[in-house]
């Protein structure tokens, strides 16, 4: 019986882990560049501003993959940041 609880003690926190995770990303659309800097491996501090630079000329990012557009940034920064970044996007209603 001891195993089955451990088993269903490490299934929920596993399971559980990636909602942990998005709760501390950041928001690359919101963010400042220090912030985005600060917050992600693998990102300079010029990457950080070139992220802010060009959602402040085209608009939120919808997809972490956006980010390739950004030069400098190159998949594998995304995929090492994966759980780090979000994407949401609030409206002009929402805080």
């Amino acid at each position: 019986m001891s195993y089955l609880k451990t088993f269903a003690f490490v299934l929920i926190t596993t399971l559980s882990m990636p909602l942990y995770a998005v709760d501390d990303a950041v928001n690359i659309n919101s963010a400042d560049a220090r912030e985005i800097e600060k917050e992600l491996t693998g990102v300079t501090e010029t990457i950080a501003k070139r992220i802010v630079e060009y959602r402040e000329a085209n608009g939120p990012y919808m997809t972490k993959e956006d980010l390739l557009k950004i030069e400098g940034v190159e998949y594998d920064i995304i995929n090492i940041n994966r759980n780090s970044i979000n994407v949401e996007v609030y409206g002009e209603d929402d805080a």
